[in-house]
């Protein structure tokens, strides 16, 4: 459980606050085969030359680059595997290999550095959704942005303390502010304007964060301890528990305000996650967020400065085609960056991919593990888009995170939410900087909560200049918002994610479906990602990292077996 700290005291700061055979010789230490990008192009944060990277054009009076970052979705495709193709003889063997280079992957290669491992990923850079970019001097995130103070004497504080992070980080944990009708509201839960007839609904809510802050709901679920109400919380979705907790309906502000933090935290409706996941993450944003500059691709930088330091082999663009096991080992087929296929032969393969790749690459998945590939097929994903601004000039507010509730009414459904779908928060990306920034960076989150979204993010459906067309008026709001002139906008950068955020379904953990997609295959393969657990968190990477770090170290150690 989280240990007791001082409770920031808003009731509301979550909500307002707020993805070969055995002759082979395995690779000596050090050695390093460069498959994929150069190292120096292929870390996690990119840096900007000159005033902007890359061609703009104008759309709504804004200059837009005229591409998408991200994970570029309709470019590189998982086609299901052919049972007949062999895999390419193997050239090559290691005691690791790790398909994914996104933080769990990153996290799960650092804590089994000392074995060398390689790590391949099929984008052109490491870090997944934790990828970032430095412009004149600000580093800010393409993707997640913050992550929770760790206990004292936790694995996550330990690790944290060991990379550095405590040197460079922000803890944000004042009252977060919120725009309600175009007004600039500094503390949300003491605002004046909250209707008085809707008080004992945002009071009846305050009490359940503090009770829950005190009860935490532990995912990853701990080993040896009473999980059973845990369990419970888990059968019922959030607005269920929360509304029956509360005496009836929430009043629209508050509902909005629990929806736009579910959209910006989920990429699903407070009707949609369950009340484990829900309470998860409202009760911890109450114990402050630790923000770094460049958000969490900070994090998945040093991991990749410290695992390049000790002689890992990582390789960008670097497809992987195909899993199987050979012999008590693993076997796993990639495309080079060329596209020509390469195997290796690895005593323990690590899959921190997502479960909807994990489905098509690794072979006879049903035969492997009875009842995993009809658990993978139920993870369910959701995308967002992220949209950086870059500003010449500063910024004279100082905030993190301020929530867009609009009208004070958000969508009940899925339906109505794509009708609805719009920016839900703007994160000032240079809010860790040291010292007072000539320039800023927004960071804006458009979270895309329907099942067929990710649809709309390639160019057939909707290409980047009708995101960005539908974007300009709300920029226009926001920079009004905040005292801030259109003229100082020097470019808007947009990402895509197209299966970024699992989607923490009712059931999910109860139903057993966790651990029917987290086992590992033959004490060979093993799966490391946050979808493990539906919850789209920086912890449930880096502690699904570590335990199953610690279960492949064990297995290394011992004698390889014969026959």
């Amino acid at each position: 459980m989280l240990d007791r700290r001082t409770f920031l005291g808003t009731g509301l700061a979550a909500v307002a606050a707020g993805l070969a055979g055995p002759s082979v010789p395995r690779r000596a230490a050090g050695q390093m085969i460069r498959h994929g990008m150069s190292l120096g192009t292929a870390r996690p944060i990119l840096g900007l030359s000159g005033f902007v990277s890359g061609p703009t054009s104008v759309i709504g009076g804004y200059p837009f680059s005229t591409r998408f970052d991200g994970d570029w979705p309709e470019i590189v495709s998982h086609p299901p595997l052919d049972p007949s193709a062999d895999p390419v003889i193997p050239e090559e063997a290691a005691e690791v290999v790790v398909i994914g280079g996104g933080l769990s992957g990153l996290a799960c290669a650092y804590l089994l550095r000392e074995h060398h491992p390689i790590v391949l990923d099929r984008l052109a850079r490491f870090g997944g959704a934790c990828q970032g970019e430095r412009w004149r001097g600000t580093a800010y995130s393409l993707g997640g942005a913050y992550f929770i103070s760790p206990d004292k004497g936790s694995f996550l504080e330990s690790l944290y303390l060991e990379l550095g992070l405590d040197t460079i980080v922000r803890i944000d944990e004042g009252a977060s502010p919120a725009e309600l009708n175009s007004e600039f509201i500094d503390d949300f839960w003491s605002w004046a304007g909250i209707p008085e007839k809707d008080r004992p609904a945002f009071e009846a809510y305050r009490a359940l964060v503090e009770f829950y802050v005190e009860n935490y709901p532990e995912i990853p679920l701990p080993k040896g301890k009473d999980n059973e109400w845990v369990l419970a919380l888990d059968r019922v979705s959030l607005k269920e528990h929360i509304e029956t907790a509360i005496g009836g309906a929430a009043p629209d502000l508050l509902a909005a305000a629990i929806q736009s933090y579910c959209y910006s935290s989920f990429g699903a409706g407070w009707e949609e996650i369950s009340a484990a996941a829900g309470w998860n993450f409202i009760a911890a944003e109450e114990y402050g967020r630790w923000v770094l500059p460049g958000g969490n691709s900070t994090l998945a930088d040093r991991l990749w400065e410290r695992l390049r330091d000790a002689g890992a082999s990582l390789r960008a663009s670097c497809n992987v085609v195909d899993i199987r096991m050979d012999a008590g080992d693993g076997l796993v087929t990639y495309a080079d960056e060329a596209g020509k296929r390469r195997t290796i032969r690895a005593r323990k393969v690590v899959v921190a991919c997502p479960k909807y790749v994990a489905k098509f690459i690794v072979s006879d998945l049903a035969a492997a593990d009875e009842g995993k590939l009809d658990a993978f097929q139920r993870v369910e994903y959701r995308p967002y888009v992220v949209a950086n601004v870059l500003l010449s000039t500063g910024l004279e507010r100082d905030f993190y995170d301020l929530f867009l509730l609009g009208n004070g009414v958000y969508p009940t459904n899925a339906q109505d939410a794509e009708v609805f779908s719009r920016v839900t928060d703007v994160v000032t990306g240079h809010f860790a900087q040291a010292g007072v920034a000539s320039q800023s960076v927004l960071t804006l989150y458009w979270p895309l909560p329907w099942d067929t979204a990710r649809f709309t993010l390639t160019p057939l459906v909707a290409p980047l200049e009708t995101y960005a067309a539908r974007l300009a008026p709300r920029l226009d709001e926001i920079l009004a918002l905040l005292d801030l002139p259109k003229r100082s906008v020097e470019q808007v950068r947009m990402v895509r994610w197209g299966h970024a955020m699992p989607i923490a379904r009712p059931g999910f953990i109860a139903d057993g479906l966790a651990e029917r997609t987290r086992r590992p295959i033959a004490e060979t393969i093993y799966f490391v990602e946050q979808d493990n657990w539906a919850l789209p968190a920086v912890e449930t990477c880096l502690l699904e990292a570590e335990a199953f770090a610690a279960e492949i170290a064990a297995e290394l150690e011992k004698p390889r077996r014969r026959g």
